[in-house]
């Protein structure tokens, strides 16, 4: 049976926050770029407790690109 919590939270927490960074980035806030990390780490933490190689290298690179993103945005 699955339940809603299954991975703690993580997947949920994961989508809530990726879906945030992305609202926030194309309101152009530099803030996204956190969220999207927060979201990646979440997905990075479920990929482990799936054993999901592809989930796991995929969150592990986005969350490298978060941080790029985070230190090269130029506030105008």
């Amino acid at each position: 049976m699955m339940t809603l919590f299954q991975y703690y939270g993580s997947d949920l927490m994961g989508m809530v926050m990726v879906l945030s960074s992305i609202y926030f980035i194309g309101g152009k806030k530099r803030f996204g770029f956190i969220l999207g990390i927060i979201g990646n780490l979440s997905f990075l933490f479920f990929g482990i407790l799936t054993a999901s190689t592809p989930v796991i290298i995929t969150n592990v690179i986005l969350v490298i690109l978060n941080i790029r993103g985070f230190i090269k945005w130029k506030n105008n």
